[in-house]
């Protein structure tokens, strides 16, 4: 059996309205324009049939899953489907051309990147593909929409498509876009279908 996996980052937070800020495991809500780009994207499903619908536990993502899909469909909130944790770095943002050795390593050197305090990149991505491919496999469900973080989705999708994790962050993922994967029960293999899919949502 195929089935659909429409994997959803949450509107934008608080703290997404702070370029180059880390936003990991602090739990912040949406902002108005996140609310807003979540009642967009909710027209785009008006038309597909989710059977299951799985969030993260932080608040953003139950915000964001809870506009598109209704207030009366029940959510799964899953501990693995959770952010990256930036440990020391949390909350902090920085210029492009910033020397701090750790945001450097962030933007060229994923492979060999563990936060102070927080993830290691290489561990977070093989965690967080684990969990979803775990989640794919015990289903019934043909249908399924996981509501998560950009971090996470970007790693992801990498190993889905199977690029070094050094690239990563090449991978567009915009608040409240979707990406769509094609799971093979029989093989445990994802496809990705489309990416960063947001038309109707500003």
């Amino acid at each position: 059996m195929v089935k659909n996996l429409y994997l959803i980052r949450h509107g934008q937070s608080m703290q997404n309205k702070v370029a180059n800020c880390f936003s990991g495991s602090t739990d912040v809500s949406i902002s108005e324009k996140g609310r807003q780009q979540a009642a967009e994207l909710a027209g785009f499903f008006r038309d597909i049939t989710i059977d299951e619908i799985y969030t993260s536990k932080l608040v953003r993502a139950i915000q964001t899953a809870k506009i598109i899909f209704g207030e009366e469909r029940p959510l799964i909130q899953v501990e693995a489907l959770r952010e990256a944790d930036f440990g020391e770095y949390e909350g902090r943002a920085f210029e492009k051309g910033d020397p701090d050795p750790v945001y450097q390593a962030w933007l060229h050197a994923a492979d060999t990147l563990t936060f102070p305090g927080g993830d290691n990149m290489c561990e977070r991505m093989e965690e967080y593909y684990e969990a979803v491919q775990n989640l794919m496999r015990e289903t019934k469900a043909e249908n399924v929409a996981i509501v998560s973080h950009r971090t996470s989705i970007r790693l992801f999708t990498a190993k889905v498509m199977g690029l070094p994790i050094q690239n990563f962050r090449n991978i567009p993922c915009d608040n409240c876009s979707v990406m769509k994967f094609r799971f093979d029960e029989e093989t445990g293999e994802f496809a990705l279908e489309y990416c960063n899919y947001r038309q109707g949502v500003r």
